[in-house]
């Protein structure tokens, strides 16, 4: 997972945890979430990098694999989950390499066995390398970064997100989506690459999913959404917070088949934001069946939605199998924000292990109202407003 600067990352663990990077003063802080109910935070993680706990996270197992900079030398540290309460998670650095470019808006995924030598990489998206092109780099730890996939012009930003692990086209094969939000004059876009990986460096193929319009800045949130129509097949959810269908940056997010292509306005369901700034589509999430019918469902942040209160925000849960053009209402959000510009949802994640349902937000209580946490985590088996 990558984001710009200043936006907080929720990422699942295997055992139904969760890490969140949420950016604070002088820095930021990693934390755990313990798959124990209710959500009891850890201190920041301590070790190398503290002060600065990077600007990717992503998750091996329950470990967390994290992104920083020192320097010249682009830095990985494995952050495993703390022993007992009020605990911190403990860091360790996990190898260096010479800096490839910003690490603002990265994104990094962990490959066990992915390296033709059976060694444990990394796949680390890089948006701002090569003058704003991207590009897509496999780091076996203990060699040097080697890129495997190239943004073809300036500004592309391939490598914000970057998805593996997923067979997306059922030929047995892992494949790989990698976001491009600045494509196309900041339209967007996802590529699609059939595995195995590319061993060298090569262009960016023609295989895609797009916007047709200028700022929609499709693929600025992208996850797998598991299967959510039964076929056998999983899908992809994209987040275009910019695009203008009913406002400016009203939002939308696109469910696809990631054996396709082509404009993202033949979508095989389309959620669009209600009203301008609402941003609907900055965070998505899937993977996960909530209400346990075999179907993935899906979740969509939308921290702009004026639910009560200027930016509050909202979070929509929305069931598997939907199909069509479906309006994302304040109504009919599974939970607003509780405070003016609180920004409930600029994160979100599904969890796997249960089928919990977890979101963050950006900021916290304005002083003198109650606190409430910056993350929540819902049960399973809850029943979406439509």
């Amino acid at each position: 997972m990558g984001a710009p600067d200043g936006r907080i990352l929720l990422v699942p663990a295997e055992s139904g945890g969760l890490w969140l990077l949420q950016p604070e003063a002088g820095g930021g802080a990693l934390r755990w979430f313990g798959p124990a109910r209710p959500l009891q935070a850890s201190p920041a993680a301590t070790g190398p990098a503290a002060t600065d706990p990077g600007r990717a996270v992503g998750a091996c197992g329950d470990h967390a694999v994290l992104l920083t900079e020192e320097g010249d030398q682009l830095v990985s540290l494995i952050v495993a989950p703390p022993e007992g309460a009020g605990a911190a998670p403990r860091s360790a650095e996990l190898g260096r390499a010479p800096a490839l470019g910003p690490l603002s808006g990265a994104s990094v995924a962990c490959l066990p066995a992915a390296d033709p030598t059976g060694e444990a990489a990394l796949l680390v998206g890089l948006p701002g390398a090569r003058a704003g092109a991207g590009a897509v780099y496999r780091w076996t730890i203990g060699q040097t970064p080697a890129p495997i996939l190239l943004g073809p012009t300036a500004g592309q930003l391939l490598g914000g997100t970057t998805i593996a692990g997923h067979d997306l086209n059922g030929d047995g094969l892992d494949d790989l989506a990698v976001s491009a939000w600045g494509a196309m004059n900041n339209a967007g876009a996802v590529w699609l690459i059939d595995g195995p990986l590319p061993p060298i460096p090569a262009d960016v193929p023609d295989r895609r999913y797009f916007s047709r319009i200028d700022g929609d800045v499709a693929g600025f949130a992208l996850a797998y959404a598991g299967d959510t129509d039964g076929d056998g097949y999983g899908e992809l959810l994209v987040g275009a917070h910019g695009a203008d269908h009913r406002g400016w940056s009203a939002g939308a997010a696109y469910l696809v088949d990631p054996r396709g292509r082509g404009p993202l306005d033949r979508a095989q369901a389309t959620f669009l934001g209600d009203a301008a700034n609402d941003r609907a589509g900055w965070s998505v999430a899937g993977g996960a069946d909530v209400n346990n019918d075999g179907r993935a469902d899906l979740i969509i942040g939308a921290p702009g939605v004026d639910s009560g209160a200027a930016e509050a925000g909202a979070v929509f849960l929305r069931l598997g199998g939907e199909r069509g053009v479906f309006v994302l209402s304040p109504a009919s959000a599974l939970r607003a924000g509780p405070s003016q510009q609180a920004q409930l949802g600029e994160a979100v994640a599904l969890l796997p292990a249960d089928g919990g349902l977890a979101f963050g937000r950006a900021r916290r209580a304005p002083p003198g109202t109650a606190e409430t946490p910056a993350l929540t985590r819902l049960q399973p088996a809850l029943t979406p407003r439509r």
